[in-house]
Parts: C-alpha cells; structure tokens; sequence
C-alpha cells in the first residue's frame, strides 16, 4: 500500500532536521524577541505606562510569536522534508519563548 500524503508530511527526515535545527532557530526567534522589546521600550507609548517592563515583555513576546509562526506556517507548505524540519523548529521555538516568557513577564515589577 502506497503511503498517503499526510503521512509523508512528517516523516523521519523531517523530525532530523527538526531536532537538529531547534538549536540554532531558537536563537533567531530570541533575537526577534530582543529587537521587538529594545524598539518598544523606544517608544514613548509603552514607556509612560504604570507596568512598562511587563507590557514591553508581553507585546514583544506576541510580536515575536506571531512572526515566528508565520515563518513557520511558510516553511512548513513547502515539499522538501528539510524546509518542513526548520519550520516545525521553528514553530516549537516560538512555543518554548511565549511559555517562558509569560512567567517571566509575570515576574517583573
């Protein structure tokens, strides 16, 4: 029986290059989250509020997931298993930055 497309979607190549890439892609979607903050605390709007850390840190976390998920939702239409890896990478990625950044901007004063 000829495998089905749905299952050739996420086959063994594609967790490699997932897992391979999770290192190096989580480093980008960071780097997002650092440029979204830095530009926000920039901005005299975010800046003149009671919470200023609290809201730069959560609106830069959704600024910086929304991105990454939308590179991810690109990458992972594509048909190389390899472009589907690094888009499940970097989906993941942007899962680990918005469950820790939320206790972290819980945290701040």
């Amino acid at each position: 029986m000829p495998p089905t497309v749905d299952s050739r979607r996420l086959d063994d190549r594609v967790w490699s290059v997932a897992t391979r890439s999770s290192p190096v892609v989580i480093q980008f979607v960071l780097g997002v989250l650092l440029v979204a903050t830095w530009l926000l605390g920039r901005w005299p709007l975010i800046s003149n509020i009671v919470d200023a850390p609290r809201a730069e840190v959560l609106v830069a976390t959704g600024i910086a997931v929304v991105i990454s998920v939308g590179v991810a939702a690109a990458l992972f239409r594509r048909d190389s298993s390899m472009a589907r890896g690094i888009g499940l990478s970097t989906a993941a990625s942007a899962a680990v930055v918005l469950i820790g950044a939320i206790p972290y901007a819980c945290w701040l004063l």
